[in-house]
């Protein structure tokens, strides 16, 4: 078993659960009475004296491993909030709480984790469990992570290929043949007014399909729909039988709808499409 394979967590224990002492301590006892009322049941041996003791040793070098794995994810730099007081709304994703969520980082999963996703500075955040510093993590080590039921894979620019995507998070809407993802940002407009000074977090969101290994940026029907010439008629008489409309606030829910029906047509050979 390799790294990537491996996951120390339980998965219903919250992460914090593992930076508890106390816990950690009743945890392993409590594991060990169990196993050892449980040889009660049979012979008294010393052979069941052995297994018993070795069980009681595992228990403990799991617990060990979980604090020493989990320690991948605090060795990033303090993460500063730069909101002010006059700014309206906030550069987070979702919630400005923080929220459980999963992570692949640097070769393993970590489940439940609390979790922040500044998406005006594109940063994963994370509360150190033994403090109240907030963390951030190093980017280049995130292979994906979920959060707010929704999973952001990091995608890296190739400089050699003219491609609308820039090495980021993006939120993974649909996956089959083809892919729909979203950039989720945020810009922050200030000015200075007579009373003081103004500011607001506005949301951007702009939305792309991944089809034979090439990122197309998409809006308008006619951006979707001119990515499969084969397959037009079909997807432009299934907009007018839905009632598709790609204004901003049914954009989304339209691309996808779109090409999740596109997914489920007969697929032509790769040359035609």
């Amino acid at each position: 078993m390799n790294k990537n394979d491996y996951n120390p967590l339980p998965r219903n224990i919250d992460l914090t659960f593992f930076f508890d002492r106390s816990k950690i301590v009743f945890c392993c006892l409590w594991f060990i009475s169990l196993v050892s009322n449980y040889s009660a049941f049979g012979q008294i041996a010393s052979a069941d004296s052995v297994a018993v003791n070795a069980s009681e040793d595992m228990v403990y070098q799991q617990y060990t491993d979980a604090v020493e794995n989990h320690s991948h994810l605090y060795n990033g730099t303090e993460y500063v909030n730069y909101d002010k007081p006059y700014i309206q709304g906030d550069q987070f994703f979702e919630s400005n709480l923080e929220a459980a969520g999963g992570i692949y980082y640097d070769g393993f999963y970590f489940r439940n984790v609390p979790l922040l996703y500044d998406i005006y500075v594109d940063e994963l955040v994370i509360k150190h469990p033994a403090s109240p510093l907030k963390m951030k993590l190093v980017n280049e080590k995130v292979k994906y992570f979920v959060l707010h039921g929704h999973t952001f894979v990091r995608l890296v620019s190739d400089s050699l290929i003219a491609s609308p995507i820039r090495t980021g998070f993006y939120d993974l809407l649909f996956a089959s043949q083809v892919k729909v993802l979203a950039k989720r940002a945020k810009d922050l407009q200030e000015r200075a007014t007579p009373t003081g000074l103004e500011g607001r977090f506005n949301e951007i969101d702009k939305f792309f399909i991944e089809k034979n290994k090439a990122y197309y940026q998409v809006g308008k029907k006619y951006t979707v729909v001119k990515l499969f010439p084969d397959k037009k008629g079909d997807l432009r008489k299934y907009v007018r039988s839905q009632k598709l409309k790609f204004t901003k606030n049914r954009r989304e829910a339209s691309i996808v709808k779109l090409v999740r029906y596109y997914s489920t047509l007969p697929q032509s050979s790769p040359s035609q499409n």
